[in-house]
């Protein structure tokens, strides 16, 4: 299981650039993922992986949100 968890925190990293050890306090990478989903899609993941082209955007930031809570389960 501890696989499973250290997969899902090596994706968090990935997709949103971002180091467990950045926040302070009590938060963590993943509650501010999940605090963040489904409306600031774009406030999360890598500016790097999104390419704005109009209609594709959306559909874009769907496949993120997708993505980030299939993430957050295995780093439950």
């Amino acid at each position: 299981m501890c696989d499973v968890y250290s997969y899902g925190v090596m994706l968090l990293e990935t997709f949103t650039r971002r180091k467990p050890n950045e926040f302070e306090g009590d938060l963590s990478l993943k509650q501010w993922v999940s605090y963040s989903l489904p409306e600031a899609v774009m406030d999360i993941v890598n500016v790097n992986l999104v390419t704005p082209m109009d209609n594709r955007l959306q559909k874009e930031l769907d496949v993120g949100a997708s993505i980030m809570k299939f993430v957050l389960d295995c780093s439950a």
